[in-house]
């Protein structure tokens, strides 16, 4: 009883409405459902879409967005994108377009402080992208952390990460079509399990994703590829108003220009990351590819999360990014169920198909207990190459690579 006094409290415009939902639906969010769920259109979420900035300008994101805690999406602006997007992928099956020099920033200022884009409207993203092989071929030898999942015929799961050169991931990203032929690498990986490399087991499906790949990690021609987004630098916020003025009125959060990480993320849909949040603000640019983003405000998201921990009675439950524990057993299933009760779950290296067990095993949308709080709380964008997204402080959100081609990102936490 205190636990549901505790959600209530947490979410009180739809309390009495849940709470009954939630008893109902609370077994069978711990065991298989047996009914069928349906994919079909109609059975989706309309959410509400993250909003844009009006542009590029430091002052505009930071009254409008950092200051508040409100996540926006930026505008597309061909000008704005790092080197990285056009040197490290081809997009939509045609060549790398020259730039004029590799050092350049993420936003082109011009003397007004505003982003000076392009005198033509953005183009359309491209439909896919894949890895540019001339590129790639000095970085084979690369040592990253790579994360290996997979699933055999009977719906067993594995994860776990391994230290491998970067040739295993390039390899297996080269291979339009991994879902259950083995690469030619997968002789120089660990397999999870004796069992997963058997002959029954010859539809087995694997994924290996470079996720959260510390940028400091990488070459230092791959970093300057990904230079620091100029809207985070120091020189790009207005300077602070005098002493004289500052006691007028109590002024905002400002962005220091502390880099307190950043992130390659590199894969082939379907990627995924559960429900988490970050402890510093987050500016994530897609490079390549698709993605789509859901997102809940802190309040809403720890009651989510509380609830899941509860049901898995798990003491090692933690909100932290891509913790063993979220990315696979029942914590995993959970999370999925919650954020996206109108996507069926898909297979490691099985492209954008879903699982046939997930699809019979999960709950319709209509089920989910979940569902009446992502459509008041809840808030969703798809990324494609070229967008950016700014996400608070605290701000729950959880990710899933989509379409066709690599998925690539980078994401700076700053304060």
């Amino acid at each position: 009883m205190a636990f549901w006094l505790t959600l209530a409290s947490k979410i009180s415009p739809l309390a009495c409405h849940l709470r009954g939902k939630l008893r109902t639906t609370w077994n069978r969010q711990l065991h298989s459902f047996p009914s069928s769920r349906s994919s079909s259109c109609s059975d989706q979420l309309a959410l509400t879409q993250v909003p844009y900035l009006s542009s590029w300008d430091a002052q505009d994101f930071q009254s409008t967005a950092y200051a508040k805690s409100l996540p926006y999406r930026f505008p597309r602006c061909p000008d704005i994108l790092p080197p990285a997007c056009s040197k490290w992928f081809i997009h939509n099956d045609c060549p790398p377009q020259p730039r004029a020099g590799d050092n350049v920033d993420v936003i082109q200022p011009s003397h007004g402080g505003h982003t000076t884009p392009s005198s033509s409207p953005p183009p359309p993203p491209p439909p896919s992208s894949e890895l540019q092989p001339s590129f790639w071929a000095e970085y084979q030898d690369t040592l990253v952390s790579l994360e290996l999942t997979s699933r055999n015929a009977s719906g067993k799961q594995d994860f776990h990460r391994v230290e491998a050169p970067l040739s295993i991931l390039l390899s297996y990203l080269s291979n339009t079509s991994p879902a259950s032929s083995p690469s030619a690498t997968d002789q120089d990986l660990p397999h999870p399990s004796a069992s997963s490399t058997s002959p029954s087991n010859s539809k087995d499906h694997h994924s290996i994703y470079l996720a959260q790949c510390s940028l400091e990690d990488l070459p230092p021609a791959l970093q300057l590829d990904l230079p620091t987004p100029s809207l985070l630098r120091p020189n790009s916020q207005s300077k602070p108003h005098s002493p004289s003025h500052s006691t007028s009125s109590p002024q905002p959060p400002r962005i220091r220009g502390d880099i307190y990480s950043s992130s390659l993320w590199l894969g082939r849909p379907p990627t995924y990351t559960p429900l988490h949040r970050d402890p510093n603000p987050n500016l994530f640019i897609q490079l390549a590819g698709s993605k789509i983003i859901r997102l809940l405000p802190p309040t809403v998201g720890d009651a989510i999360f509380d609830l899941i921990h509860t049901q898995v009675s798990s003491s090692s439950s933690s909100s932290r990014i891509r913790g063993e524990e979220m990315m696979q057993g029942p914590e995993r299933s959970l999370l999925h169920s919650a954020i996206w009760p109108d996507h069926p779950e898909t297979l490691p290296g099985s492209g954008s198909q879903p699982d046939s067990s997930t699809i019979s095993s999960s709950p319709s949308l209509r089920d989910s207990p979940y569902s009446d709080i992502l459509k008041r709380y809840g808030q969703e964008i798809t990324v494609h190459t070229g967008d950016a997204l700014f996400i608070p402080t605290g701000w729950w959100h959880s990710v899933k690579g989509t379409g066709a081609g690599v998925t690539a990102s980078a994401n700076w936490w700053f304060r």
